[in-house]
């Protein structure tokens, strides 16, 4: 652990990655390990840490291409695989166009983390640092768990504003906190051979 800690790099060359491994780490990050028995609140214990166990960020993969993007989301009580639907098209493909500019040798997989403001300001008074301290944690769980699974990841300075617009349109309790590409390492990247497929979805 404390040698794949001490290699962690944002690689910015990258190649696709199976779609089933970036499940398999967005699924080992954010499943509930453990879940408060009656609480109204929903609280539950997983591996990034949150202020008030809340969790109120949300991962979405941006699976295939800018054409016909496919948004996925791996419930954390049950960690099964969502598709969700769009209600104004277009917007995941524009975020996915924007990526290129930014890192145009990573032909990664977009993750995108979408917060629930309501979720937290019905707890605490001001949310708003909250949020992003958990997000920020959120994405620095990903990509050390990336790095443990073989893969290769980079945080973008895109929030990722398209997606949540696209799937949730005016609503403003959804804040969209943040991006990253993940794939598979080039030749120059060792880490990026090793077999993630065959890591299971589950936590």
């Amino acid at each position: 652990m404390r040698d794949a800690m001490l290699a962690r790099r944002s690689v910015r060359e990258m190649a696709p990655a199976p779609l089933r491994s970036i499940l398999a780490l967005v699924g080992w990050v954010t499943v509930a390990r453990a879940i408060r028995v009656a609480d109204p609140l929903g609280r539950t214990r997983r591996v990034p840490p949150s202020a008030g166990a809340l969790h109120p960020v949300e991962v979405i993969v941006v699976a295939g291409g800018r054409r016909a993007p496919v948004l996925l989301r791996v419930d954390p009580g049950s960690a099964r695989v969502q598709v969700l639907s769009e209600r104004r098209t277009g917007r995941a493909g524009r975020l996915l166009a924007r990526l290129p500019e930014l890192l145009p040798r990573a032909r990664g997989t977009a993750l995108v983390l979408l917060a629930d403001y309501g979720r937290t300001a019905a707890v605490y008074r001001k949310p708003d640092s909250l949020l992003w301290r958990d997000a920020g944690a959120l994405l620095a769980s990903l990509q050390l768990a990336a790095g443990g699974m073989g893969l290769v990841a980079c945080p973008t300075g895109l929030l990722g504003e398209e997606v949540g617009d696209g799937l949730f349109h005016t609503n403003e309790r959804v804040l969209a906190a943040g991006t990253m590409l993940v794939g598979l390492g080039s030749a120059d990247h060792p880490d990026g051979s090793r077999n993630a497929d065959a890591l299971a979805l589950t936590a």
